[in-house]
């Protein structure tokens, strides 16, 4: 039998510098991969991954994923400057599997965490694979979720076995939510979710996404995900301070002189229902809201602030959440690309393009 294999392997820093023994700056390079191998013993496959200098794992348990999964997963060991991985099930050979060890090496010295590695591995000269990628963040503030798993399934599957079968394929988000599918099937159709949970099976305290249409391979490139909770008390926590009276301002601001105030004034095609939050680092964020344009936020202190802006479908004056039962997305929200500046006694106008999806 023939074997192909192939590697995609990221750095993100600079190749290793060799650094005299007898002192000087401390280490501060990641192991550098130097030779791959794959060898077939009895029914065992065995992938080895020899590095530049000594290695030993880093939560492997917590990193370690192959997509597709496997039922028996591997057996790992480690002699000096290599990692052995054994393989005991059953291979299917039109499938490319995708196995990430990103973060799960580091160097045995100064414990330099090697943070992306990833092997394609394939019985047969299998060219009829495409890529997805994307970004998962959270739906609310917008800030990127780590460690969140991406997951893959046929499209013919019951919505209700999802979180609750395994998926057709993982894929796991790092420091900056991305995720990266290398290895998929031209033209097939998946359902596409995520879940922090590390089991794959989310609960109401699990913070979920999913994306509401058929995804085709070789078709969709990129998708970005907003990921939300679905438990009520931590909803509530989030709409605490968003509620106003006559499209005025809940704030501390008050009590200022009104000559110490600015005022802000937006100006966008969209003309509905809307909340503003004016967010100011260390301080309380101040918070608007509007039953339809104009958009004037009046008497906010001097300062640079952040700009959100919260679609609210329903009129009710809050951000709502999303439904995975309902097939239902959380509000949209909005950020506006850069920083604002107000004045003391001055009006500000910008455009913001606002667009409900």
């Amino acid at each position: 039998m023939k074997v192909y294999f192939y590697i995609i392997f990221l750095l993100f820093s600079s190749c290793a510098q060799v650094i005299s023994p007898s002192g000087g700056k401390k280490d501060i390079d990641k192991p550098t991969l130097i030779n791959t191998s794959l060898s077939q013993k009895e029914n065992e496959l065995i992938l080895s991954f020899s590095f530049d200098e000594y290695i030993q794992l880093n939560n492997w348990q917590e990193n370690f994923y192959v997509s597709p999964p496997l039922k028996k997963g591997f057996k790992k060991s480690i002699r000096g400057k290599t990692v052995f991985l054994s393989i005991e099930d059953t291979i299917n050979k039109n499938l490319t599997y995708n196995i990430s060890l990103n973060n799960c090496i580091k160097d045995i010295n100064e414990g330099n965490v090697l943070d992306s590695l990833t092997y394609n591995l394939n019985l047969e000269k299998n060219k009829d694979t495409t890529s997805l990628s994307g970004r998962l963040v959270d739906a609310y503030s917008f800030n990127p979720v780590e460690k969140g798993w991406i997951m893959l399934f046929k499209n013919t599957i019951n919505d209700s076995l999802i979180f609750k079968t395994t998926p057709n394929y993982v894929s796991k988000t790092n420091g900056d939510g991305q995720y990266n599918f290398p290895n998929l099937k031209f033209g097939e159709e998946y359902k596409l979710v995520a879940t922090t949970n590390l089991d794959f099976i989310y609960t109401q305290d699990d913070n979920i996404a999913f994306h509401c249409k058929s995804v085709i391979a070789g078709q969709d490139s990129f998708i970005n995900m907003f990921s939300f909770y679905q438990s009520e008390s931590n909803i509530d926590s989030i709409n605490d301070n968003i509620s106003a009276e006559n499209d005025s301002i809940i704030s501390d601001s008050i009590n200022n002189n009104v000559d110490d105030l600015g005022n802000l004034y937006i100006v966008s095609e969209y003309s509905k229902s809307c909340i503003f939050e004016l967010s100011k680092e260390d301080e309380s964020p101040l918070k608007y809201t509007f039953a339809s344009s104009p958009y004037v936020l009046k008497n906010i202190p001097s300062g640079e602030y952040s700009l959100k802006c919260i679609i609210d479908k329903n009129n009710d004056q809050k951000w709502n959440t999303g439904s995975w039962e309902k097939k239902k997305q959380p509000e949209p929200v909005k950020i506006y690309p850069s920083k604002i500046i107000i004045r003391k006694n001055w009006d500000l106008e910008i455009d913001f393009q606002i667009i409900e999806l």
